[in-house]
């Protein structure tokens, strides 16, 4: 299974950092006093919002977590100064890319060095970097110089001396006006913070505080250091997905589902179509397909990991638009069967051969009018806990990888056997998913999926609907954001979501 899209533990995620007999952990809940010194920083020096990003360029989740941080800056244009400080996982000879990125930064090219180094797939060389920076026309010998230069690899040592004295042990981690985040989250997660962060520095600047001392008064007097854990403590504050639990789980997009409405057991699949282990798991589930026939609902929804570009939603949003065509199963059948990387130009020849229309086909990639659909099922997946793909609910209950065939006849037999029993009992084939739901949560959750279509009620937490609408203003359909902000009913929420939307500017109901 791959975990891509959440993180699942810190220390799983990345191993260990610097070494320390000490096991820490920062709390999200708090603010610690990160320092930003003269490093490197991306956005106004006087932003309400101050991210410093602990990285190092050696570091795979690192690199996710760049993606998602280019995502921030993108929807918060002016609002948020990004810091990069160097944390090493290999302090003694790791250091090649932290110096190169310095030396870069010595002739104003920080930044597109940064991105160019995250972007890499080759080993990062001596070769490697002075190519970089050769793309970058920056002047060689003085790159050169600063290269091999002990003033740069101060620079480094410093950022790494601070990283210890906070207790940073694993990468990635950033602090958001002091806030922790630890780990490679998915973007709902910063939008959680982001929002109660600028609220937070809203007051303070209301109560006269300058903006250009913003940061400082907002991280004064917080701690110095990462909490101390007990052995066997759980540094992840990530949530996880039991079993043995029943979950509420929302079939998504109506022309997603395949097989008959009241078949006894219903099986929902989180799915994203570049990852190896989902398409060995189509090959399984078209397998149970054939031998449960009308017994068995097949129900697919989307959660595209954040890769190095915005290709798994776009293939996404091209799924989407095939079924808004009629044509969703057999395009989905095409991608996890492709056999070549799958960028633009391969999903038209998908589409062409499926026998779509391709004038709609185009416009839909072009205007993201599906995007809002793939962020709804990004946010059922966030809202239960799903930590990677693909993970599958059978009536509810988890079963999560691409695990053997045997393993799900167990779980669906085990289904039907007791929806057979509630439709003895009397109740009606079409309700049986719900029901059966219903009968094993507790009564607080039970109440959001008694009526005849859960599905569509416990989809999305509110955080995600934040960036549903954000993203619909990012793109400038004034519609389509006022359609999803009549889903928010906080009244705090939707001030913030508001004012948010104002600033790309879209005015949104009251």
């Amino acid at each position: 299974m791959r975990f891509g899209w959440m993180a699942v533990s810190v220390a799983f995620m990345v191993g260990a950092g610097p070494a320390t007999a000490e096991r820490l952990a920062f709390d999200p809940a708090v603010v610690y006093r990160v320092p930003v010194d003269d490093a490197p920083y991306l956005g106004p020096k006087d932003a309400p919002i101050t991210i410093v990003e602990f990285s190092d360029f050696y570091c795979p989740h690192c690199r996710r977590l760049t993606n998602v941080l280019q995502e921030v800056v993108r929807l918060y244009p002016g609002m948020v100064r990004l810091v990069y400080r160097h944390s090493l996982l290999d302090p003694e000879d790791g250091t090649l890319a932290a110096v190169a990125s310095m030396a870069a930064h010595q002739q104003g090219k920080f930044w597109p060095f940064h991105d160019r180094l995250f972007s890499v797939d080759e080993r990062i060389t001596r070769g490697l970097v002075e190519r970089v920076a050769v793309e970058l026309e920056l002047d060689m010998v003085r790159f050169r110089r600063d290269l091999d230069s002990e003033r740069q690899l101060g620079a480094v040592r410093s950022d790494e001396t601070l990283a210890a004295g906070l207790g940073v042990t694993s990468l990635p981690i950033v602090f958001i006006n002091g806030r922790p985040i630890s780990g490679a989250y998915p973007l709902g997660t910063f939008i959680a913070v982001l929002e109660e962060e600028f609220e937070r520095a809203s007051r303070l600047l209301e109560r006269g505080i300058e903006s250009s001392k913003l940061y400082a008064a907002l991280v004064a007097k917080g701690k110095t250091r990462g909490t101390s854990l007990e052995p066997g403590g759980d540094e992840s504050f990530v949530p996880s997905i039991d079993e043995a639990k029943i979950y509420p789980v929302g079939l998504g997009i109506k022309t997603h589902r395949r097989g008959p409405t009241d078949a006894p057991v219903t099986l929902v699949e989180f799915s994203d179509f570049r990852c190896g282990y989902c398409a060995k798991a189509h090959t399984t589930v078209e397998k149970l397909a054939d031998i449960y026939g009308d017994d068995l609902r097949i129900v697919y929804r989307h959660i595209p990991q954040l890769g190095e570009d915005d290709s798994g939603r776009m293939i996404s949003e091209a799924a989407v638009e095939a079924g808004e065509q009629g044509k969703f199963w057999s395009f989905h059948d095409r991608l996890f069967t492709a056999r070549s990387r799958v960028n633009r130009a391969a999903l038209e020849r998908i589409a062409v051969d499926v026998g779509l229309d391709m004038a709609q086909f185009r416009a839909a990639l072009d205007d993201r009018r599906h995007q809002s659909a793939v962020v709804r099922d990004i946010g059922a997946a966030r809202a239960l806990g799903v930590q990677g793909t693909p993970t599958f609910y059978i009536n509810g209950r988890p079963l999560v990888g691409s695990q053997p065939i045997d393993a799900f006849k167990v779980a669906i037999d085990a289904a039907k056997v007791e929806a057979e029993a509630l439709i003895a009992s009397g109740v009606t084939a079409g309700k049986v998913y719900e029901e059966s739901i219903r009968r094993k949560l507790a009564e607080a959750t039970a109440a959001s999926t008694a009526d005849a279509k859960p599905a569509e009620k416990v989809d999305i937490d509110p955080v995600d609907y934040h960036i549903a609408v954000l993203m619909a203003c990012r793109s400038g359909d004034g519609q389509q954001a006022a359609a999803l902000f009549e889903s928010v009913k906080n009244r705090q929420r939707r001030r913030l979501i508001r004012k948010d939307c104002k600033r790309l500017g879209i005015d949104l109901p009251r």
